[in-house]
């Protein structure tokens, strides 16, 4: 599988307490702003059931986080 080390990753997790952060499945974002839009209209549609964090590709957010292979 490839990871990607360029461009910027949207990672998720359940508003509850304990809960690992995952990345989505989805495309990694060229730049940080075209990946907080992908994270504000998650947001929106989902409102406080889950909160996103964007991050460079190869980092983590803080906290625990699922393995992520």
């Amino acid at each position: 599988m490839f990871i990607p080390t360029q461009g910027y990753r949207v990672w998720c997790r359940r508003n509850e307490l304990d809960a690992l952060w995952t990345p989505m499945p989805y495309a990694p974002r060229d730049s940080a702003a075209d990946a907080q839009h992908l994270a504000d209209n998650y947001a929106e549609q989902w409102g406080n059931l889950y909160e996103y964090e964007v991050v460079p590709c190869g980092q983590r957010p803080n906290g625990m986080c699922a393995p992520y292979v």
